[in-house]
């Protein structure tokens, strides 16, 4: 739409633009704040996290809903619960799966970004950069996690051995 809708005049982005940024995201800051302050946090911290936090509920939105469209397609009767390391063998199985959703969403995001600077749309590029970042971010992490390193450095593969007290 950015590339078709000209660029509107200063004051179009005023009236329009800006109140619709801030609708959308005034809704979830009203929510998280208090929340964080009933938490014994800082208000003002909660609003300095709110765009990381909206890039990445982006970001793990292709995974959920993949989740939930799963299981409502598939009515299983019984609750199979995830194995821990060192128990054996059970029924459970994951399979690697590339996060092709997440990884296209952001490159189509980041293009969004070129798209919003080129055609002068500036309230639209910050928030194309949230999501473009949330995606990506999300996109490395299950790619790191699956094909990567062990998540902290200096982990190794083998359990730590709790000695006994005597």
């Amino acid at each position: 739409a950015m590339l078709f809708l000209p660029a509107g005049e200063f004051r179009t982005m005023v009236l329009i633009d800006l109140p619709l940024c801030f609708g959308t995201t005034g809704s979830i800051a009203a929510f998280y704040a208090p929340a964080e302050v009933r938490q014994g946090r800082s208000a003002w911290g909660a609003i300095k996290r709110l765009p990381l936090l909206i890039g990445l509920g982006a970001g793990l939105a292709p995974h959920l809903s993949g989740a939930v469209w799963s299981g409502l397609r598939s009515m299983a009767g019984e609750f199979v619960r995830t194995p821990k390391k060192g128990e054996g063998l059970s029924r459970y199985r994951m399979g690697a799966r590339i996060p092709l959703a997440e990884l296209g969403l952001g490159l189509y995001s980041c293009l969004s970004v070129v798209a919003a600077l080129q055609t002068g749309h500036w309230f639209a590029a910050p928030f194309a950069g949230l999501f473009a970042w949330g995606y990506l971010y999300v996109g490395y992490q299950v790619v790191r996690d699956q094909y990567g390193a062990p998540l902290l450095a200096g982990s190794s593969e083998e359990p730590a051995v709790i000695a006994e007290p005597a």
